[in-house]
């Protein structure tokens, strides 16, 4: 078992790809505040074939990634997993037994031929760069890709953050972890929380009117934005 992120997942070689499908009026999966600034920092990178827009439906269930690689011949699930929940309950944690709560849904994702990579929402919100890196580096060892790109060259190898169990995550909820690198708190809203989340999500509208992946997240997610604002 991994016990550090990023977790990178290999599907068995030969397995066959079943293909997403791209959403045409919008995910059922909402985003909070901290998704919206990584996955903007995302396209800011300037990646191609990396979006949030698609599903894939799965052993009769249906799945919506945080974000997806996917060129065709290949497709990467990208996790962006936090240690406990908007409503503080435990997520994403290994279990007594050493097994992951998420190793169903990736096993399901590996056997349709997908690779899998989770990245923490610590990670992903303060190194965003060197995460695509490590995204990079497996699309190379896969033959997807030819080189890095330029803007992602300059970005530092990323430091593993270690996985947390059941009552990591209770820990780290009681010792209000998640707003020592968000900067505001996703469970419950201060003031200057607000302000705080407030202030990243300006250059972001900004960067929706030109990039129209930003501007229909922007659109699709306004009203939980509101609920979580006013909450």
């Amino acid at each position: 078992m991994i016990q550090t992120y990023p977790v990178i997942l290999h599907p068995t070689p030969g397995t066959a790809v079943v293909q997403p499908q791209k959403v045409l009026e919008g995910k059922n999966k909402k985003k909070g505040p901290s998704e919206l600034v990584s996955m903007a920092r995302v396209f800011r990178c300037g990646i191609k074939n990396i979006g949030e827009d698609v599903c894939i439906s799965l052993n009769g269930h249906r799945y919506e990634p945080d974000l997806v690689y996917w060129n065709g011949n290949i497709c990467i699930d990208i996790e962006i997993d936090e240690p406990y929940s908007g409503s503080g309950h435990p997520t994403h944690y290994l279990k007594a037994d050493g097994s992951n709560i998420d190793a169903e849904r990736n096993q399901r994702f590996l056997d349709a031929g997908w690779y899998v990579v989770r990245f923490s929402e610590q990670q992903m919100f303060c190194h965003t760069k060197a995460c695509m890196k490590e995204l990079f580096k497996l699309l190379l060892e896969a033959g997807a890709v030819n080189e890095i790109p330029k803007k992602l060259t300059d970005a530092p190898n990323l430091e593993p953050v270690s996985r947390w169990n059941e009552g990591d995550s209770r820990e780290m909820k009681r010792k209000n972890f998640r707003p020592s690198y968000l900067g505001f708190d996703p469970v419950r809203t201060t003031f200057g929380g607000t302000l705080l989340c407030i202030s990243l999500l300006v250059p972001i509208a900004w960067q929706s009117i030109w990039d129209s992946r930003v501007r229909k997240e922007m659109f699709s997610q306004l009203g939980n934005y509101v609920r979580f604002l006013i909450r």
